[in-house]
Parts: C-alpha cells; sequence; structure tokens
C-alpha cells in the first residue's frame, strides 16, 4: 500500500504544512481568544494529513481513499474558511459548506468506486474545496473592516487562493497528455504540493502578523486605559492632551475636571460593586458625549478629566449641563440614589502647560464643590500667560 521509499521527498510539503500547523497551535495557546489561529491550525493539520496519504500510497489506493482523502480537504477548507471568516467578524456558513461538502462527496464516491475516473475526481474536489473557502467572501468585502495593511493582503490575498484552488483543475488544459496512472509522481501532483506549501506559509505568516499585532495593541489598551471604565488613565491622558495643546490648529481648547459627588456615601452604603457600577455606566455616559477628537479619562477615584478641541468655554459648560440631566435621570434608576457631577472648566491658552490648565480647572471645581455640588464653575475672565502680558 506504501509506495517506495524514494518518493519519500513527497512528505516534504506534508510535513512543512504541518509544522506550520503546529506554529499556529502554539501562537493560539498564548492567545485563546484569537479562535481563528485554532481553526487555521486545524484545516492545515487535516490538509497536511491528505496530502501525505495520497503522496506515500500506490497508485491503485488513490481510488480507494478518495473518500476519506477527500472529506479531510473538504473539512481542513471549511476550517480555513472559518478562520479567515472569525478573523474578519464573518460568518463561514456552514450550512452552505455542507451542502457543497455532501454533494462534492457523493461525486467522489460515485467516480472513485462505481466509475474510476481521476480527472473528475479532480475537478469536483477543486471546485468544492474553491466554493467553501470563498464563502466567507462576500460578507467580509460588506464590512469592509480591514483597518491595516496585513488584514488587506490577508483578505486579498484569500479570494486569489480561492480562484487558484477553483481554477488549479484547469491544468489538464494547458498540460497535453497528462499521465496520472502514478498520481504521486505526476505534473499535477507536483504542482498541488508545491502550491499548497507556499499557500499554507503565507497565510501562517499572515495569521501570525495578525496575533502578534492584536497582542501589541492589547498591551497598548492596557497601558494606557483604566481596566474599570476602559477610559484613558491619568498618564495616557496627559502624553495625548500635551500634544493637542502644542497644536495651534486645535485652540480654542476647553480643559474640564468632573467629580461624582458623594461617591464615598455610595461604597459606604450601597457597597463598592455598585460603586464601580457607577462609575462604568458615568464613564460610558462620558464617553458617548464628546466628539471622537476629544479626550476623556479617569483621572482617579471619582474624578474624570476632559479635553475637548475647537471648543468654547460655552460650548463645554453646555456639554456638561447635558450630562448632569442625563446621569441625573439614568443612574437614579439603577441606583435608587440621585447621582450628581460637579464641574470646573476653563479656556487653555496657547502656551500654557497641561499641568498649569489642570490647576485652573481643578480650582473651578473645588469651588463647585464649595458652592454645593451639582453645579459647573467655569473661569468668568480668561486667563493670560505671564509672559503675553508682559
Amino acid at each position: 500500500m506504501i509506495s517506495n521509499p524514494v518518493n519519500n521527498y513527497l512528505l516534504i510539503a506534508p510535513i512543512g504544512i504541518l509544522s506550520l500547523a503546529f506554529a499556529l497551535m502554539i501562537a493560539w495557546n498564548f492567545q485563546r481568544d484569537q479562535k481563528y489561529l485554532l481553526w487555521m491550525s486545524l484545516g492545515l493539520a487535516l490538509t497536511s494529513m491528505a496530502l501525505g496519504i495520497q503522496s506515500i500510497v500506490e497508485p491503485e489506493y488513490i481510488a480507494k481513499l478518495a473518500i476519506y482523502t477527500g472529506s479531510m480537504y473538504l473539512f481542513g477548507a471549511w476550517l480555513a474558511s472559518k478562520s479567515i471568516a472569525d478573523k474578519f467578524n464573518a460568518s463561514s456558513r456552514p450550512r452552505t459548506a455542507t451542502v457543497i461538502g455532501s454533494i462534492a462527496l457523493g461525486l467522489l464516491y460515485y467516480y472513485s468506486q462505481i466509475n474510476d475516473n481521476i480527472s473528475v475526481r479532480i475537478y469536483v474536489l477543486c471546485i468544492a474545496l474553491g466554493l467553501i473557502q470563498i464563502l466567507p467572501a462576500p460578507q467580509i468585502f460588506k464590512n469592509k473592516p480591514r483597518q491595516n495593511n496585513i488584514e488587506t493582503i490577508l483578505y486579498y490575498l484569500y479570494l486569489v487562493f480561492c480562484i487558484y484552488t477553483m481554477a488549479r483543475s484547469l491544468i489538464f488544459v494547458f498540460i497535453d497528455h497528462l499521465d496520472l496512472s502514478d498520481f504521486s509522481k505526476s505534473q499535477y501532483w507536483f504542482i498541488t504540493l508545491l502550491g499548497s506549501m507556499l499557500v499554507c506559509m503565507i497565510f501562517t505568516f499572515l495569521l501570525l502578523a495578525c496575533a502578534i499585532r492584536t497582542a501589541f495593541n492589547k498591551l497598548r489598551a492596557e497601558r494606557n486605559h483604566d481596566p474599570l471604565t476602559e477610559l484613558l488613565n491619568r498618564r495616557a491622558f496627559q502624553e495625548a492632551a500635551t500634544t493637542l495643546l502644542q497644536d495651534p490648529k486645535r485652540h480654542p481648547v476647553s480643559i474640564m475636571l468632573c467629580d461624582i459627588d458623594h461617591f464615598k456615601n455610595i461604597n459606604d452604603t450601597l457597597g463598592h460593586d455598585t460603586g464601580d457600577d457607577v462609575l462604568r455606566h458615568v464613564s460610558h455616559t462620558l464617553r458617548q458625549s464628546i466628539r471622537s477628537r476629544d479626550l476623556v479619562a479617569r483621572m482617579g477615584g471619582e474624578e474624570f478629566a476632559f479635553l475637548m478641541t475647537n471648543t468654547s468655554l460655552d460650548t463645554a459648560q453646555a456639554m456638561a449641563q447635558r450630562i448632569q440631566d442625563q446621569l441625573k435621570h439614568d443612574i437614579h434608576a439603577m441606583s435608587h440614589t440621585p447621582i450628581t457631577l460637579s464641574f470646573g472648566a476653563v479656556m487653555a491658552q496657547e502656551g500654557e502647560t497641561l499641568a498649569h490648565a489642570i490647576k485652573r480647572a481643578d480650582m473651578q471645581l473645588y469651588t463647585a464643590k464649595r458652592l454645593g455640588r451639582d453645579r459647573i464653575c467655569t473661569e468668568q475672565t480668561p486667563y493670560i500667560p505671564a509672559k503675553a502680558a508682559a
């Protein structure tokens, strides 16, 4: 049943693909939430097994094992499509894939066990594999989720691979008198092994690159964001705000601090879990209230900071009032306790440091609390830096 050991060089491609599958499995073990690594790993493993079997068996067993190797190819193709679909938040359409696979297996059975015809089997399998693999492509294209060069390359190469898979059987048209009597030594099989190895290497490297990028993005997010509220933390806010303040095109810039009134009482009377819920809800409302180019951060405890570019003090005050009104309604229903916010807002001046602007805003926040909380205090007289006044 096994062919001559001289042909064992044909196992280079299957073993190589299996090694790539193992690499993806290791990557998935470190990032369990990136399921696309797992699906591609399993898909490559099945493909390598099928390629290995067909590379080493004697020619007369190729037809006898066609159903088994065909099943491996088809399921491996669907796992690969599921991997790409998961990466781009699309569906691999398993029901449609099942129908295509069932029809293909029926034809493979007929043309291997009843009417042996290897050429027809190749046509059927190539077309079925390409169709299964391309199923998620329309939804991926419609969603247009590609945000970086790696994902763009991955998507378009996947389309090319699907087309290549279906068109691979056209080799019969361009190579006259293709001899498939010894399948593992045929030109077709050599091209299949070479193409499969190259494609699997490319996709493995691209998926690993995506996984590495995701890991770095997570580390950056953990470094820059508060874990409870998912807002920027103090350090990230200071870095981003300092850059914005130095850009004259961003002025006028309004800086605002706000504080949840009597937050300690909420923790003491309702518990820290409720206090955390209040912080998360307040943070969500603050995030929804600003524009994408503005900044909001949790500075610590129950204190938050805003930086709003190209925004007058009156506009900042109106936004603070909307936030107050919204939170009084929402959180009252959630905690059965009236929740109010105090705000202090100032207009940053060109050339002023962030630390000084925040200090002025903090003075306004202190005034709001001293006057009874649940209010918005702003500077009535614009701040003029000493250097400018001189």
